[in-house]
């Protein structure tokens, strides 16, 4: 069966091959459907063709270009792109040594992850403005999506800046977002280009200094990248991790003051998009996407199970989805933060969500 999932896709690689052409430098390959995985890898295609899935998203670390870790990969993605794969891709800075310039720190700080873009300075603005050129350039034909950065609203762990105040904070991030827009989209203006939030909306407590609401910085984003075409990538966990039956949530509501937003409210966020305020330059809709979302194993297999099936028919009965990116295709080892929300244990057998994710359609 594997090999003849190969052959399908090296297939449907030559039909695209000789059946479509994209001009050069105006490239979006719209998804036959918004069935989406985080993958293991970048050859994806088996995984995702047996899923009838159409998007693959991953992690790409912005120095690897500067350290050669990357090489090979321009390949996959052309596979993916040839065998009817649209390629999302994560674009995240993480502690390194290769180009120090791009980083908002000289030294790791403690308990951040990834990093937001340094653009306290000239000269890391130029730095994040060269990096952006080589990705953009190199990714023009093959990447219809850009997530820049992780979960913004958090300053300390998935985006850390050492600027706290909620203004000058987001002031840095609508700053590095219009640099890799700019770029991405100089290379390919049908390119759409992402920020990241988690589901805290109108969290209500005070995490301290570093912990931001959605909303607050949507407003402030908004104000800030207007003229752009920005779209939104959202994580619509559950509110507990471990929990997966999401529509249990008490902390995601109907109210546009709802503390969270996730599967079982989804029409908030759509519904705050829908405001005049906060349409696109050409008066629609932003692009959204639910670039990360899964569902914990640990209360056992059939309640993750059930769980990506409901949660992927709310994604679909929302008009305004674009795509919907579980978490993911292979257990993470040792879990995240203790859960496993892999479709395939690391072992490589197949969970009861495998087939749930395959035959909801």
């Amino acid at each position: 069966m594997k090999s003849g999932r190969r052959l399908l896709c090296f297939a449907a690689a030559l039909i695209m091959t000789f059946s479509t052409s994209s001009p050069a430098f105006a490239f979006y390959q719209k998804p036959a459907n918004i069935k989406g995985l985080h993958v293991a890898g970048l050859g994806s295609c088996d995984v995702l063709k047996d899923l009838n899935g159409s998007q693959a998203i991953w992690n790409v670390r912005v120095d690897d270009i500067e350290t050669g870790q990357n090489a090979g990969e321009d390949a996959m993605l052309q596979q993916n792109r040839d065998s009817g794969i649209t390629n999302t891709v994560i674009m995240l800075n993480r502690f390194q040594t290769a180009n120090p310039e791009i980083l908002p720190v000289s030294a790791p700080a403690d308990g951040a992850v990834f990093y937001g873009y340094n653009v306290a300075t000239e000269e890391g603005k130029n730095a994040v403005r060269k990096i952006a050129g080589i990705w953009a350039a190199r990714y023009k034909d093959t990447v219809s999506n850009w997530v820049i950065g992780n979960e913004v609203n958090d300053g300390n762990r998935w985006n850390y800046l050492p600027e706290k105040d909620l203004n000058a904070y987001t002031s840095q991030v609508a700053e590095s977002f219009r640099i890799w827009y700019e770029a991405i989209k100089a290379e390919n203006p049908e390119a759409r280009v992402f920020i990241p939030f988690d589901y805290r909306f109108n969290w209500h407590t005070d995490q301290g200094a570093g912990y931001y609401q959605a909303s607050d910085m949507l407003k402030i984003l908004n104000g800030m990248l207007k003229n752009t075409d920005y779209g939104i990538a959202w994580h619509a966990y559950p509110e507990d991790l471990d929990y997966p039956d999401f529509m249990d949530n008490a902390d995601a509501t109907d109210s546009a003051d709802s503390q969270i937003i996730n599967m079982k409210n989804l029409h908030v966020l759509t519904d705050f998009l829908q405001q005049k305020e906060y349409l696109s330059p050409s008066g629609t809709v932003r692009h959204l996407i639910l670039s990360e979302q899964g569902f914990s194993d640990r209360l056992g297999e059939e309640a993750q199970a059930q769980a990506v099936s409901a949660a992927f028919l709310k994604a679909k009965e929302n008009p305004y989805v674009e795509g919907f990116f579980l978490n993911s295709e292979v257990d993470a080892p040792g879990g995240e933060d203790g859960n496993y929300f892999g479709l395939i244990r690391q072992d490589g057998t197949r969970k009861l969500a495998y087939d749930a994710y395959k035959n909801v359609n």
